[in-house]
């Protein structure tokens, strides 16, 4: 790695954008636990019923996983600018996997945050038949944030395997890291499976995690721009 001043400006970068995807994910996580547990998944009739009633929740979820992921390209964008080159190809990799799947996160959490009210409003008038149709066609529009989890799960473990033989690196934060990626995949493996107690141990997992390694990892950034 370089040490000028756009390796510098990329750590300094790094921090800020890993503290704020780390913020706006962990204030996703929280409102998920403050809602009741049909509201968030898939769209039923169950969510129909209730979903108005927790419509500011539900849209501050949205638009801080919009957030979260749109500070996390910034992140993703610094792992690549200070690999190390024997690690260039694997790295170049591994971080256009986790773009397609956060891409297609992001186009799903558009969508849901610019449709819910128009949504709920044209349900509250049909038929219960109706509602299962239109939920039925969501189930199968959608991938539940499957890709996401994938790609993540992918990511933060051969990122944080490539690091483990780098002596800058504390090894707290690689175990962070791969942390991370385990419960990515526990999570990719409760959404095959429509295992809502895998998907939740996932979530009360990630409260712990996302925030911890947000503050680790921009705090590891800051410091080590301000050493070179």
């Amino acid at each position: 790695m370089a040490v000028n001043k756009k390796t510098i400006s990329y750590l300094k970068l790094g921090s800020v954008f890993a503290l704020l995807s780390g913020f706006f994910w962990t204030v996703s996580i929280i409102i998920s636990q403050l809602i009741p547990s049909v509201l968030r998944g898939s769209a039923s009739l169950a969510f129909f019923e209730k979903a108005k009633n927790y419509s500011t929740f539900i849209l501050i979820k949205d638009w801080s996983n919009i957030l979260g992921y749109l500070c996390f390209i910034a992140v993703i964008m610094v792992f690549n600018h200070l690999a190390r080159p024997e690690n260039r190809a694997y790295m170049s990799w591994v971080n256009i996997l986790i773009l397609i799947g956060l891409g297609s996160a992001l186009y799903e959490y558009v969508e849901a945050a610019r449709n819910f009210l128009p949504m709920i409003d044209t349900m509250s008038s049909m038929s219960i038949e109706v509602k299962k149709i239109y939920a039925r066609y969501l189930f199968y529009s959608s991938d539940s944030f499957l890709l996401w989890h994938l790609t993540a799960c992918i990511w933060f473990t051969i990122v944080s395997g490539l690091a483990w033989s780098n002596k800058m690196i504390p090894k707290y934060l690689v175990i962070l890291g791969l942390l991370l990626g385990f419960s990515n995949g526990v999570a990719f493996v409760g959404i095959i499976n429509s295992d809502r107690a895998l998907i939740d141990s996932y979530q009360l997992f990630s409260l712990i995690l996302i925030p911890l390694w947000s503050i680790v990892e921009g705090a590891f950034l800051w410091v080590l721009a301000k050493k070179l």
